[in-house]
Formats: structure tokens, sequence, C-alpha cells
């Protein structure tokens, strides 16, 4: 429901970084328990992008999912270049985002 609830936000061309969708969750997964990522309903990572990109992981091959984090990385780092009222960390906050999460879900 929620990888629908994404792809439905993105063919109308509407915001998915802040994103998020309460009505459903995911699981929790290895990822959740290995850096000691709450899972309870009114987590924050069990409802937005991170999210997702937790739930495609498990969609894609390896070398195909680390590419898409390494670009979705590189366009991070290129807004905060390109800018000086967006710091990286900062935005990856309001997003609901950790700030390893390029770690996490590479590992």
């Amino acid at each position: 429901n929620l990888l629908s609830k994404f792809r439905n936000a993105c063919a109308h061309n509407d915001v998915v970084f802040s994103y998020k969708y309460e009505k459903a969750s995911i699981a929790p997964t290895v990822i959740h328990s290995k850096y000691n990522l709450s899972t309870g309903d009114k987590s924050t990572y069990n409802h937005n992008l991170f999210a997702c990109l937790v739930v495609i992981k498990y969609f894609m091959k390896k070398k195909e999912y680390t590419s898409l984090i390494n670009q979705i990385d590189s366009l991070m780092t290129m807004l905060e270049k390109k800018t000086t009222t967006i710091i990286k960390n900062e935005l990856l906050d309001y997003i609901g985002v950790p700030q390893n999460y390029k770690e996490m879900l590479t590992k």
C-alpha cells in the first residue's frame, strides 16, 4: 500500500521527499533492528520516503539498488552545493531520513 501511494504521488507530480502516508506502514526489517530505528505505528521511518526505499531494496537487484541510492545521495549533495540555505543534514532530518541512510541502505 505504501509503495502504491508513493507511485501515485510521483505519477501526479506531487512532492515526495516530504510525503508521509500514515495509514500504511512497513513491518520492522533487518535495517530497523541493526540500526535501532523505531518501528512503532507512529515511527518516522515507517511511513515516508525512507520506508519506501527500504521496501524497494527487497525488489531490486543489489547493484541497481546501490546505484539508485548513490544517485539520490549525489542529487542531495549537488543541491547542498548549489544553495546556501539548504544543509544536507537538516534536509534529511526534515524528510525523516537518518543521517547515515546511505550506509544503512547499501549494506
